[in-house]
């Protein structure tokens, strides 16, 4: 009896994890003091050079930005364009496009947070390049009375994946701040409360057939 119960208990283990999505928030308050740094080291994705430019990170307390924090209330210089906190990403004055990549490929769905004086889309392809989600908006600064970043978010449908997103705007005037991604998971699994209880139950069995044993020798 004891044999067929260990056996039972390792498959009641494997059937019971359960792959976990690995959700986070880019907020890019690390870019402060280091305005016009390149964007890097940010785990699970990699800002790609873009049309030759960088992304990079916008300090607002440098002053040579005309933003408001949509979450203190600061503003710097004529306060048109919404962030949060005091760092945004771009890829400088004359950046019309960039390209973000999920490192593995593995992308569920990606949100952001988009300041523009033009229209703006943020497309999502997966590693074959085909379009799996669009999300678009129209200018939407504080001139045209967003007192707000604009919320822009594209999901990969049942069975694919995102590999990497293109934000575009018709021009220059545009950044972006407080992106949301949440990435497949499967390397970390973690098992459900149903079969930590059973586990506990083949446990207490096993040990109830031990102390039989003991005791009838």
């Amino acid at each position: 009896m004891r044999r067929l119960l260990i056996p039972l208990i390792a498959v009641v283990m494997m059937l019971g994890m359960v792959s976990v999505s690995q959700a986070f928030l880019m907020n890019f308050e690390e870019g402060l003091g280091k305005n016009g740094d390149q964007i890097t080291g940010i785990s699970g994705v990699t800002f790609t050079t873009s049309g030759g430019k960088n992304w990079i990170y916008g300090d607002a307390t440098t002053g040579l930005y005309d933003v408001t924090s949509v979450d203190t209330n600061k503003v710097w210089g004529t306060g048109t364009f919404n962030i949060y906190g005091k760092v945004f990403a771009w890829l400088g004055s004359d950046g019309n496009w960039g390209r973000i990549d999920f490192d593995d490929k593995n992308g569920i769905w990606f949100q952001i947070g988009v300041s523009s004086t033009t229209d703006f889309t943020l497309t999502a392809y997966d590693e074959f390049g085909n379009v799996l989600d669009t999300a678009t908006t129209g200018p939407c600064t504080r001139s045209e009375g967003y007192t707000d970043m604009a919320w822009l978010e594209v999901t990969a449908p049942a069975g694919s994946y995102i590999s990497h997103v293109i934000l575009s705007g018709s021009g220059s005037g545009w950044l972006v701040d407080m992106m949301s991604v949440d990435m497949a998971g499967g390397t970390t699994p973690v098992p459900e409360p149903a079969t930590m209880l059973l586990l506990g139950s083949g446990l207490i069995g096993l040990a109830g057939i031990g102390c039989k044993k003991f005791k009838k020798s």
